[in-house]
C-alpha cells in the first residue's frame, strides 16, 4: 500500500502523478495511432495547462470541452484540474439548443474546441473565450508547470443530465468526491498497473470517469475506442488489442452476447475483469457474461451521476454466473456510504421504496440551482444529507437491494399503478429479445397506454403472439403490453442508454 492509500483519500492529482515517478516510460493512453506515456502525458498537460493559465483560466472556473474522444482530451482533463478548475464536457454534435442551454446555466467563459468540428463557434458565441486547440504551437509553452494551490472542496468536474423542465442540469462533483471513487477502485478492484483497460464511454458520460480512475489510481495503459458501435468491430478491438479491463452499458453487452453475431469467448479471452453500469443489468445476461467472458470478474455497478460514477458494487459469484439469477443485485454501498429506502412520504421503509444515499462521494449539487438541489439532497437520517435517487428498489432479507424502476417511470394506467421497469424485465425474460424498452404514452380512456419496443436478438422466431404469451405468464393483465413494435435497433441516447423519449415521440407521431 503506498503513501496515498495510508493517507486516505488524495487529490486526483497526487494518484497521477506517483503514476508518472514509478512508471514514467509505460504506454498510458491509446487512441487510433496515438499513445503517449505517463511522462509525455504529464508533459502534454503541462504544456496545455500553461497555455490555458495565459488565456486568463482561473481556479474554480468551469471550462468547456468541445473536443472528440482522444488523446487531447485526457490532456485538457488534467491540465484544467492543474489549475484548479473543472472541466466539462460536452458532445460537440450535441443539438445546438442543449449546448447554449449549458453555456447559459455556467455562465460559460472558457471553452477548448476543435474548430474542424465547430466552424461557426465564434460568431455563434462571441462572448466566450475559445482556445482551438488546432491552432496552438505547444512548443511555445513550457512542459514544466506549477501547480495552483488546491483544495479538495474545488470542483473537479461537471456533466450534465437531462432536467425535467428541458434545461439540462450541471451535476458539480468535488475533488474529494472523484478522489475518494479512485481510491476505492484501486483499493478494492484489484486492477494492477500491468492491466489495459477500454474506454468505451463518451467523456460527457459519467462511466467514463471509471475508466479515467483506472488510468489514474492503477496505472492501467488505457485505450479510448473511437471505432465503430457494433459488435464485431468491438469484439475485434479487444481480441486484437489483448484488453484486460472493459466497463460499459448493458446494450453494449447485449449486442456482444447476441447469438446472429457468431461471437465466441475466444473473442472475450483476455478481459480479467468487466464492469456492467450506467443502466439497470437485466438478469439474462449474467449467464451471458459465464458463456462468453468465463476468465473475467464480472461487477453489476449501480450508481447516478450524483454520486460520482458509482456508489454501489455486487460481484457475481461462480454460482450466479454458472446457473443465472431472478433478479441482478445492487450490492453493497461502498465504504463511508449508507443506502436507505423512503416512502412517497419520505418515511423510512423497510421492504420497497425510493432509494437513499448518503456518503463522500454525493455531488455538491446541481450548478446554479439551489431549488433543483434542494428537492433531491435533503437532510434525512440522523441529520446526515441523503440523495434520493428516484431509483425504485426492493430489499429482501440480508439487506439484498434489487432495481424494479424509476420513480417517474411509475405510471397509472386503468387505475392501476404500474412500474414500468417491472414490464422491461418480463419483456428481456423472453427469448430472442436482444433490447426492450416501456414507455408509457397519454391516453383518453385509460390515463395511460403501455407501448413496448423490443428488438430481436437470436435466431428463433420472435413475433406479437410469442411476446403476449410469454408476458402473460409472468406479469400481471392490468400490466400487459397495448402495443407491441419490433424495431431493428432501439435508438440510444449518447450515453449508450435507450432513448425512451424519442420512442414517445414515434408513438405520438403514428
Amino acid at each position: 500500500m503506498s503513501n496515498l492509500d495510508q493517507q486516505g483519500t488524495s487529490d486526483v492529482l497526487q494518484y497521477f502523478h506517483e503514476q508518472v515517478r514509478l512508471h514514467p516510460q509505460r504506454t498510458a493512453i491509446i487512441c487510433g495511432g496515438d499513445h503517449l506515456t505517463f511522462l509525455e502525458l504529464e508533459y502534454y498537460s503541462n504544456r496545455l495547462a500553461n497555455l490555458m493559465r495565459s488565456r486568463g483560466v482561473l481556479p474554480g472556473e468551469p471550462v468547456a470541452l468541445l473536443l472528440n474522444k482522444d488523446i487531447r482530451t485526457l490532456g485538457c482533463m488534467l491540465a484544467i484540474w492543474k489549475l484548479g478548475a473543472l472541466y466539462v464536457p460536452i458532445d460537440p454534435a450535441a443539438p445546438a439548443q442543449k449546448m447554449k442551454s449549458i453555456f447559459d446555466v455556467c455562465n460559460m467563459r472558457r471553452v477548448v474546441l476543435d474548430s474542424g468540428l465547430n466552424t461557426d463557434f465564434g460568431k455563434n458565441y462571441p462572448e466566450i473565450n475559445a482556445i482551438d486547440i488546432n491552432a496552438v504551437s505547444f512548443e511555445e509553452y513550457s512542459a514544466v508547470f506549477s501547480c495552483e494551490p488546491i483544495h479538495q472542496q474545488q470542483l473537479a468536474y461537471m456533466i450534465f443530465t437531462s432536467g425535467s423542465t428541458g434545461v439540462p442540469k450541471g451535476v458539480a462533483i468535488s475533488r474529494e468526491s472523484l478522489s475518494f471513487f479512485i481510491s476505492w477502485c484501486r483499493n478494492s478492484l484489484d486492477i494492477s498497473g500491468e492491466m489495459v483497460a477500454l474506454n468505451m464511454a463518451d467523456f460527457s458520460f459519467d462511466q467514463s470517469v471509471m475508466d479515467i480512475a483506472f488510468l489514474i489510481g492503477s496505472g492501467v495503459t488505457l485505450h479510448v475506442y473511437s471505432g465503430h458501435k457494433d459488435p464485431i468491430s468491438i469484439a475485434g478491438y479487444i481480441q486484437r488489442n489483448a484488453i484486460n479491463v472493459l466497463s460499459t452499458v448493458p446494450t453494449i453487452f447485449g449486442l456482444l452476447f447476441d447469438e446472429q453475431f457468431e461471437l465466441s469467448a475466444e473473442s472475450f479471452a483476455s478481459l480479467r475483469k468487466v464492469f456492467i453500469g450506467g443502466a439497470a443489468c437485466p438478469a439474462p445476461y449474467v449467464q451471458a457474461f459465464h458463456r462468453m467472458m468465463p476468465t473475467a470478474d464480472v461487477y453489476n455497478m449501480y450508481g447516478p451521476t450524483e454520486v460520482t460514477v458509482y456508489c454501489m458494487f455486487h460481484r457475481f459469484s461462480r454460482e450466479e454466473l454458472s446457473h443465472g439469477v431472478s433478479a441482478v443485485e445492487l450490492g453493497k454501498p461502498l465504504p463511508g456510504h449508507e443506502v436507505w429506502l423512503v416512502d412517497d412520504d419520505g418515511n423510512e421503509t423497510s421492504s420497497r421504496g425510493e432509494l437513499v444515499v448518503s456518503g463522500p462521494q454525493v455531488m455538491v449539487g446541481y450548478w446554479g440551482s439551489t431549488e433543483q438541489t434542494s428537492m433531491v439532497l435533503r437532510e434525512s437520517r440522523a441529520g446526515r444529507r441523503g440523495y434520493h435517487t428516484g431509483d425504485i428498489v426492493q430489499r429482501s432479507d440480508g439487506n439484498r437491494y434489487t432495481f424494479t424502476g424509476r420513480k417517474n417511470e411509475t405510471i397509472k394506467s386503468a387505475g392501476y399503478r404500474i412500474d414500468l421497469g417491472e414490464i422491461e424485465a418480463a419483456l428481456m425474460s423472453c427469448p430472442n429479445v436482444m433490447h426492450a424498452a416501456a414507455v408509457a404514452v397519454p391516453h383518453t380512456l385509460m390515463e395511460n397506454a403501455i407501448h413496448v419496443f423490443i428488438s430481436q436478438g437470436g435466431r428463433g422466431i420472435l413475433d406479437e403472439n410469442a411476446v403476449r404469451d410469454h408476458c402473460s405468464t409472468v406479469i400481471p393483465n392490468y400490466m400487459q403490453p397495448h402495443q407491441v413494435h419490433f424495431l431493428p435497433k432501439l435508438p440510444l441516447n449518447a450515453s449508450g442508454k435507450i432513448d425512451k423519449k424519442r420512442l414517445v415521440n414515434e408513438v405520438e407521431a403514428l
